[in-house]
């Protein structure tokens, strides 16, 4: 395994079925423009985002708090509304 893997199990998903234990990488991370998702899966739930949040923040030295509070004023400069940041909107 990999130092920076975080779990991720079956009654992690919200909705949809995870197959099989997965790994999310916290130091092997990337960006994807919406346009480029064909299909969806499933959502984590709360407490499952907020581990895994949490583990990636660790590892690249950022605080939670203010991750989340730049996201949320970010969707508050692009006119979105309301400013509430959900884990599967992330």
């Amino acid at each position: 395994g990999h130092d920076d893997a975080i779990p991720l199990q079956d009654d992690d998903i919200a909705q949809g079925p995870l197959p099989k234990t997965s790994w999310v990488r916290a130091t092997k991370l990337f960006s994807l423009n919406r346009d480029s998702v064909v299909l969806k899966l499933g959502n984590l739930k709360p407490e499952a985002f907020k581990r895994i949040h949490g583990g990636i923040c660790a590892r690249l030295g950022c605080a939670e708090e203010v991750a989340l509070n730049d996201i949320a004023g970010a969707r508050a400069a692009d006119g979105k509304s309301p400013v509430k940041v959900q884990p599967d909107e992330l």
